[in-house]
């Protein structure tokens, strides 16, 4: 038999649930902002900090502050959103299963990031393909015309374009790879540089 709950736990499920309710509904509220959501094994807020970064240089916007990826960070973000800014770029936790695509349900991302599918989860997930499962829920219930940004190089992460209904954007070392990166340094404290390949250029 499982332990009920103590009643300081059901009221924060309570405010959680209410809160995730109330960011669903102002998510709607948000046609004209981009929603870029990010998950993965490893990488996300690096991730997430270099999209947020990019696009700042051209608009206003919002991102999860820090390495903070929960549901109920995620909300107070969408929450914290308003109609004059141009994207919103949120780091996605798994954490427990079912986490993924209840974030997903909120954010309807019009962008969805997956870096990469590791061992990292094992005790929560078990194996890959099930790590895997969990993060393709954010591609689960995308807005009309969402893009699935996928990395190449990672035979779990490639996989979830099949039966994929928006356009995918693939990345990484592969030949295959739509956005394929060589010639990469990474020496600190010397800069990231690297060779982008992108359609031919």
């Amino acid at each position: 038999k499982h332990a009920r709950p103590s009643p300081a736990t059901r009221v924060y499920d309570l405010k959680l649930r209410g809160g995730l309710a109330a960011a669903a509904l102002h998510r709607r509220r948000l046609r004209r902002v981009t929603f870029i959501a990010v998950t993965g094994s490893c990488g996300k807020t690096t991730t997430k900090e270099l999209i947020a970064s990019a696009l700042a240089s051209q608009l206003r916007g919002r991102k999860t502050p820090g390495e903070g990826n929960g549901l109920e960070v995620v909300a107070k973000t969408v929450l914290r959103t308003t109609g004059r800014e141009g994207f919103c770029v949120l780091e996605v936790a798994a954490g427990v299963p079912g986490n993924v695509a209840r974030t997903a349900g909120v954010l309807r991302p019009n962008i969805a990031v997956i870096t990469n599918i590791g061992g990292d989860h094992r005790k929560t997930f078990r194996t890959l393909e099930v790590t895997a499962a969990e993060k393709r829920a954010l591609l689960g219930g995308p807005v009309p015309g969402t893009t699935a940004v996928l990395n190449a190089d990672d035979p779990h992460v490639i996989a979830m374009a099949a039966g994929f209904a928006g356009r995918v954007i693939t990345f990484g070392r592969s030949p295959e790879a739509m956005l394929r990166a060589e010639n990469i340094e990474s020496s600190w404290p010397e800069r990231l540089s690297l060779t982008l390949h992108c359609e031919g250029r």
